[in-house]
């Protein structure tokens, strides 16, 4: 019978590769890397990307067993998470302490705004019935969503008075 090929992730340099034969921990090369979080290429699921603190984010394209640095680096600090666009794989957000950006087919990050004039981290998701709508939240009272892939961006919740 065939591998699955499924990979789970711990907070720690290892990977659990799941087949139906074996299940082993591997180590990976993120040994030096804060992982906080993981999001994997809906299309192609050998495509695992990782979002590291201070590190910038990586991409392993062999079930998340090595993970090469994105060659562009990432105009923050602090990164919070990452989102991958479900209707465009290549297109990757990232949430950090200079405000969301996405990375572009070419290799370059690119900031984008919501009207709100935040400047620092929040959590984005991008809705997988609808890619290219991105959900943004710059703290637990206001979200922002924009359905044009961040060109533009509208309240949807303002919990802030």
């Amino acid at each position: 019978m065939k591998g699955l090929g499924v990979v789970l992730f711990l907070a720690a340099p290892l990977a659990l590769q799941a087949r139906s034969e074996v299940l082993a921990w591997v180590p990976t090369n993120l040994a030096a890397a804060d992982v906080v979080d993981l999001q994997v290429d809906p299309r192609n699921p050998s495509r695992v990307w990782a979002g590291c603190t201070g590190s910038g984010v990586f991409l392993s394209t062999d079930d998340g067993v090595s993970f090469e640095r994105v060659p562009v680096d990432l105009p923050a600090t602090r990164l919070w998470n990452i989102a991958i666009d479900p209707g465009n794989p290549a297109r990757l957000y990232a949430s950090t302490d200079q405000g969301l950006f996405h990375l572009e087919g070419d290799g370059t990050w690119n900031r984008l705004r919501p009207p709100s004039g935040w400047g620092g981290a929040g959590w984005v998701a991008v809705d997988p019935s609808a890619p290219g709508t991105i959900i943004f939240s710059a703290d637990r009272r206001r979200l922002e969503r924009s359905t044009d892939g961040g060109a533009t961006w509208a309240v949807t919740r303002d919990d802030s008075s």
